[in-house]
């Protein structure tokens, strides 16, 4: 387990740091609707040049586990 995330009325957005600092909460995320409507509730969303993994939790608020499934 890598940690724990918080979830409060929002998508996960993993990615490069400066790429979620440049992002203004009022603009859109592109390909967004493509996530949600998603069986896995999970894809990449481009935000500016940079495209990052968004997750979606049907579970609500919360915090939750974070897992990584690395090759060996």
């Amino acid at each position: 387990m890598l940690g724990v995330i918080g979830v409060d009325r929002a998508p996960v957005l993993f990615g490069d740091a400066d790429a979620l600092n440049s992002w203004q909460h009022e603009e859109p995320v592109d390909g967004l609707a493509d996530v949600s409507a998603s069986a896995a509730e999970a894809g990449t969303v481009d935000i500016g040049d940079a495209r990052l993994l968004c997750a979606m939790t049907s579970w609500g608020d919360g915090y939750f586990p974070v897992f990584a499934d690395l090759p060996e």
